[in-house]
């Protein structure tokens, strides 16, 4: 890796993990070797992938969804069988881009559009479940018989039906359900800095698709992830009297939320975001596990990228994705090799948030019914 001429490479000396991270690495071995799916385990591994479901056939794609229909917030989670993974995460995801829509609160019943919501994930998913057939009988890596059925549903809301005074069953609703294989550990991906943080990113609307395009064909390789900065001066997060570091702030990606590993501790952007769901649980693991968390202040800076031990991508489709080289030219950095990548806690977070996953499921009919 080379270095550009006057930039001279600090000193930068690995630390040694704390004692409780070499104990969470050995007593949790069982469970980062594998994935918990269905109720019975996957190999985590990218060389043994879960067997394709039969009968695939040919249907759009999440985006291709979105870009047939007029502009408008939507929102995009897992779904197994009948069950839904952080649906009211999602749902009020939705209430938001509603409201940020007429700039009021509360313009719909939150009540009714519920029952609406999931009825038409409901039918998405029978629609879905019809052109993907479970697998029944088929035996699985353990021996066991497992069913084939997740999916990845995509709600969608046209922002010209909101209109004041709105009733709830104007609002016009759509979803989309395709059929995805189970979350194994991809191989390493690259991150590439590129790119201005978006102007209301905490609303996900379907406009962001299009904005985004031109941005899309800096994706390095399979996988790869473009990620969004922004410059922050010096002073900016001041807090006790400290003084925030000046410098460029890594955000978001295109589609996913990323974590640096920096000292041993992990960092997220706190603003400028899109939190995602995925986001969430992920620093909720990290909490169950006792992986020190950095409070909203600390930033994550790419003047900093020599200091970073490991690196992460969140998001519904992929769970979480390690991050194994980062490609800053665009900003004056050179690319950096993150050889560890996946890191001890990039592992250990990813462990804990999919056995915490298989807790979260919820049935259609539970949600209905409250």
């Amino acid at each position: 890796m080379g270095l550009q001429p006057g930039l001279e490479r600090p000193t930068f000396r690995r630390p040694i993990l704390p004692s409780y991270l070499y104990f969470l690495l050995f007593s949790m071995q069982p469970i980062i070797a594998t994935s918990f799916s269905a109720g019975t385990l996957t190999s985590l591994t990218p060389q043994n992938p879960p067997p394709p479901a039969s009968g695939v056939s040919v249907r759009k794609t999440p985006r291709q969804f979105l870009m047939e229909r007029p502009p408008g917030p939507y929102t995009c989670l897992r779904a197994r069988d009948e069950s839904l993974l952080g649906f009211d995460f999602h749902f009020q995801r939705l209430l938001h881009g509603i409201e940020s829509s007429v700039g009021c609160m509360s313009p719909v019943n939150a009540g009714e559009l519920r029952k609406r919501v999931l009825n038409v994930i409901e039918e998405a998913l029978t629609e879905a479940s019809q052109q993907h057939p479970s697998e029944d009988g088929k035996e699985g890596s353990t021996g066991s018989t497992e069913k084939l059925r997740d999916f990845f549903v995509t709600v969608h809301i046209d922002e010209s039906s909101i209109v004041l005074p709105s009733s709830t069953s104007g609002v016009a609703l759509s979803a989309h359900a395709v059929s995805m294989p189970y979350a194994v550990m991809p191989p390493p991906v690259t991150l590439e800095i590129r790119g201005e943080g978006r102007r209301s990113p905490d609303v996900k609307h379907s406009q962001w698709l299009r904005d985004r395009q031109g941005l899309e064909r800096f994706r390095v390789g399979p996988g790869g992830e473009v990620a969004l900065s922004r410059s922050l001066p010096a002073g900016r997060g001041e807090e006790e009297g400290k003084a925030g570091k000046a410098g460029r702030e890594v955000l978001e990606g295109l589609v996913s939320n990323i974590f640096v590993v920096k000292g041993g501790k992990l960092l997220t952007a706190s603003d400028g975001i899109l939190p995602g769901h995925m986001r969430t649980m992920a620093l909720r693991a990290a909490e169950a596990l006792g992986v020190p968390v950095g409070d909203p202040e600390e930033k994550i800076l790419l003047e900093d990228i020599l200091e970073w031990e490991e690196a992460f991508l969140t998001g519904s489709g992929r769970v979480l994705v390690p991050i194994g080289r980062v490609e800053g030219t665009s900003v004056g950095l050179p690319p950096v090799d993150l050889a560890a990548a996946p890191g001890p806690i990039t592992n250990l977070v990813r462990a804990r948030l999919l056995y915490d996953m298989e807790d979260g499921w919820e049935n259609l009919r539970s949600l209905a019914s409250r």
